[in-house]
């Protein structure tokens, strides 16, 4: 490995001058959420500077020209910058390629255009979409509408075992799910919930030191909490709160449409046996699906179906009251879907209902928690998914509770396969600064994914003919209103 003298400096913005030939680009959203990036978390940028070569006798930016982008779009003064001398356009290139962050996205047409396709494909350095065929082949004799198609747009998100929330294009596409109006929190106002504003709120020392500015005093996260961050919040957070200080879970619509659109037939009916707030039967309500939600909470049952009669009138969607151990009694149809997101036992405490399972011992929630599941494969047509949403909690003692495994075991009791485990890495908000002192003390791990399980009941081999091929390149959903079309 050949030694190269580095110059590190911190110069302004406006000495820097973009690679002339750079295929790599960024849409607006994308540029936004960077800088979302940088403002929630400056220790990483500033530990992370754009690399420059001075070939041309000033610094031209070979690699984090994004975060150059975004820092221009902050108004940030200077910024990190490592100079590399003496360096040949092959080598700028070559960095330039392997600089292959989260927030940009190809240009293929100006990849061909500029020549990198050119280099064996073994010296890219990036993740190249599938549709571009063996490794030892260019660009060549490839068709341009394969080459213009990425995975995220044939099948929405890519279908990997990694559901990556924190990328660009997930982020848009949930933004545009929520400007239709969907409030899971809706109703759940007087839950408990574990944890405090501390851990759920990204901003969350950024904005207790401006109110400590404002009043000039140190505050403890109580005062604060109380007396000064719902004010601070903006007005189109996405987070929604308890009244006793944590956060609730809202339902990340962008899972269910791929939950939908992967695992369940063109128009197939949904059952849900813990219904919950109303992201799930919006989602697939919006797709033509129909959904069948069971939810304890009477309260939560109107609440979303206030929701689908402003968003979804027409749908076929419906919120039932009861107790999903009465399944086989609620629900008499048959589904071509389960999909559901249970209780975390005691991680949320949903009501004070004796037959909520998130007010029962360990004991009794296992035995519950089983029959439901016993009962919902039972409501499942043969040859069908189930997926369920999971992530493990841990005991009084800090131990895990194998919740994951737990629920395996259920749905292989009733007769449904383990088919697929996906994880889903959740955006870490304040994770990177709790996570020190909580590793420290008690060497546990900041825990930012889901385990998002999916269960077959019947042959495997009856897919290929029950489920079609799937493309989503050229679709499109509108909104309700006919003004605002949702690119989703």
């Amino acid at each position: 490995m050949t030694t190269v003298s580095i110059k590190t400096a911190y110069l302004g913005v406006d000495k820097l001058t973009p690679y002339p030939q750079n295929p790599r680009t960024i849409t607006e959203a994308d540029l936004q959420d960077l800088c979302h990036s940088i403002e929630e978390d400056p220790l990483y940028f500033e530990t992370r500077p754009v690399i420059c070569s001075d070939r041309t006798g000033h610094p031209v930016i070979i690699a984090g020209e994004k975060r150059w982008m975004a820092a221009k779009k902050l108004l940030l003064p200077q910024i990190p910058v490592a100079i590399i001398p003496n360096l040949v356009e092959e080598e700028e290139r070559r960095i330039l390629l392997k600089d292959n962050g989260s927030f940009g996205e190809w240009d293929w047409d100006l990849f061909r255009e500029y020549g990198y396709s050119d280099l064996p494909v073994g010296e890219w350095g990036v993740d190249i979409p599938l549709a571009f065929g063996p490794e030892e082949e260019g660009f060549g004799n490839l068709d341009d509408s394969a080459i213009k198609r990425s995975l995220h747009e044939r099948f929405v998100i890519p279908p990997f075992s990694i559901l990556d929330t924190r990328q660009g294009y997930w982020q848009e596409r949930k933004r545009s799910w929520l400007s239709l109006g969907i409030k899971s929190e809706e109703s759940r106002e007087d839950m408990k919930a574990m944890g405090s504003f501390a851990g759920s709120v990204p901003q969350y020392y950024t904005l207790k030191e401006k109110a400590e500015q404002k009043v000039k005093r140190k505050l403890t996260n109580k005062e604060f909490e109380e007396s000064f961050l719902l004010d601070m919040l903006p007005k189109n957070s996405q987070l929604a709160f308890t009244s006793t200080g944590g956060m609730l879970s809202i339902f990340d619509p962008v899972l269910c449409e791929i939950a939908y659109r992967w695992f369940c037939p063109d128009g197939g009916l949904v059952l849900d046996p813990f219904a919950g707030g109303s992201v799930r039967g919006i989602v697939a309500g919006m797709l033509g699906c129909g959904y069948a939600g069971i939810e304890l909470r009477e309260e939560q049952v109107q609440s979303n179906r206030i929701q689908a009669e402003r968003i979804i009138p027409e749908a076929k969607v419906a919120w039932h009251t009861g107790n999903s151990l009465q399944l086989d009694t609620i629900f008499t149809e048959k589904a071509d879907m389960i999909f559901s997101c249970p209780p975390y036992f005691d991680l949320e405490v949903y009501s004070d209902n004796q037959d909520d399972l998130s007010n029962m011992s360990w004991d009794d929630f296992k035995l519950q928690y089983a029959e439901i599941i016993r009962k919902s494969v039972a409501a499942l047509k043969d040859d069908s998914f189930a997926c369920f949403v999971v992530g493990d909690i841990r005991d009084e003692k800090g131990l895990y509770r194998n919740f994951v495994g737990l629920t395996t075991e259920c749905f292989e009791n009733a007769g449904a396969s383990l088919y697929n485990e996906i994880i889903m890495v959740n955006v870490a908000g304040s994770l990177p600064i709790r996570v020190a002192k909580q590793f420290n003390t008690s060497r546990k791990v900041g825990k930012c994914h889901q385990n998002v399980l999916v269960y077959y009941k019947g042959n495997p081999k009856t897919i290929r003919d029950k489920f079609k091929e799937l493309d989503f390149s050229e679709e499109v959903i509108n909104s309700v209103e006919a003004e605002n079309e949702l690119a989703i």
